[in-house]
């Protein structure tokens, strides 16, 4: 059985860390210098209708971080292609594969840089300026959940600088708006007027606000059905992120039967454990209305 044919078979992914001592190698790549290789299925709710292949001239080349992004970028793909064959027939759908074609390129872009670079922080940069493509920002952070302390802790920021929101700062769950994420484990969109409009809502974000972000949008990273950490995106344009821009965004969010590979440094944090479910009354599994 080739590799193709298993990942087609089993909607799985496989990574070859030494891919000239398959018995299968293709001796072409080889020749070529092709040293590992990560092959991962297009899916649409439980077909695989086709396969993304990346190839890397480095021996285990792919470490879990890469494997995990190029998992987003496989299920992104495999969610705008079923929303275009939903809506094939009508109108929108003539809309919807023009855009299609336009995000698919952006997220084909960034299979491409993460397979270029085994700087994790090189990754996470040249990601947020494709996401810019399609994603208006002034600012862009990526937060992992830590269950035990019911907090997170920014791993990465791009753009407008807010004291307390840095790389390596600490901010709890409770009335934050990666809270309201990881409750509700779907995208969230939000716009503020007014600083009070805030104060009872997602306090955490008023330093955000006084630094001039007017428009925010959230998405969960999942794995294995836990939200193990939070995207977020603010714009200094009030009301700026649309239904469309939530759409394209779920792709990063689709519950997948396959478990993500996490990060091992941050494993044991972001898994809720039955006592960390409930944190100084921040229930992690009831929605907020």
């Amino acid at each position: 059985m080739t590799v193709s044919t298993k990942v087609f078979g089993e909607g799985s992914v496989v990574v070859i860390e030494d891919y000239a001592n398959q018995p299968a190698a293709s001796q072409q790549l080889v020749n070529l210098g092709m040293r590992s290789m990560v092959v991962l299925p297009v899916k649409t709710s439980d077909r695989t209708l086709g396969l993304v292949t990346v190839i890397s001239k480095k021996q285990g080349h792919f470490s879990p971080e890469l494997v995990q992004l190029l998992t987003a970028v496989s299920e992104g793909l495999g969610v705008l292609l079923e929303n275009s064959l939903l809506h094939e027939e009508s109108e929108i759908a003539h809309q919807a594969q023009r855009r299609l074609a336009e995000e698919s390129a952006v997220l084909a872009e960034i299979g491409r840089i993460v397979s270029s670079s085994m700087d994790i922080k090189d990754v996470y940069e040249a990601f947020g300026e494709k996401v810019r493509n399609v994603i208006p920002f002034d600012r862009m952070s990526l937060s992992f959940a830590n269950y035990e302390t019911g907090t997170m802790f920014p791993t990465w920021v791009v753009g407008t600088d807010v004291p307390g929101l840095r790389e390596g700062d600490v901010f709890p769950m409770e009335n934050s708006l990666a809270g309201q994420v990881v409750r509700t484990k779907e995208p969230y969109m939000l716009g503020a007027d007014t600083e009070p409009d805030l104060e009872s809502r997602f306090p955490g974000l008023i330093p955000v606000y006084r630094a001039g972000t007017l428009s925010f949008m959230a998405v969960p990273l999942i794995s294995r059905d836990v939200v193990i950490g939070v995207i977020r995106v603010g714009s200094k344009e009030r009301g700026i992120y649309t239904q469309q821009h939530r759409n394209y965004c779920g792709g990063w969010t689709t519950r997948s039967p396959a478990p993500l590979p996490t990060p091992s440094f941050m494993h044991k944090r972001c898994r809720p454990t039955q006592r960390s479910r409930t944190w100084r009354g921040f229930r992690l599994k009831t929605p907020t209305p």
